[in-house]
């Protein structure tokens, strides 16, 4: 059940996979197996520092839009933007998360 439990909590928390990095979901594999143990014991802790690194990603993204907001997007490059992401890999590191994010902006700008 624990895994059951774990990865429902980073659907929720991140279900289009645009907020964690690779390395993040890495690091929380440790705690994998316990989410079945924090509902008997109530000792959560592993699911507030997922929650807390949450957070900070959104933060991120959040000054990352604000700066891509400064300029004008290049209408001419032809690419794509992939809108459900649920089965897509986690970005792995933090330009090609910041790519990810500028490609959803350039689309959301044309709609």
């Amino acid at each position: 059940m624990s895994d059951v439990v774990y990865h429902r909590y980073l659907e929720f928390l991140d279900g289009q996979r645009s907020y964690f990095l690779a390395n993040d979901i890495d690091e929380f594999s440790a705690y994998r197996l316990r989410f079945g143990d924090m509902i008997r014991t109530g000792d959560i802790d592993p699911a507030y520092l997922i929650f807390a690194r949450f957070q900070q990603r959104n933060r991120e993204r959040i000054q990352h839009a604000i700066e891509l907001l400064k300029s004008e997007p290049d209408w001419a490059a032809n690419e794509s933007f992939e809108f459900d992401r649920a089965h897509a890999v986690w970005p792995v590191d933090q330009a090609t998360m910041e790519e990810l994010w500028r490609s959803a902006s350039k689309t959301m700008r044309c709609r």
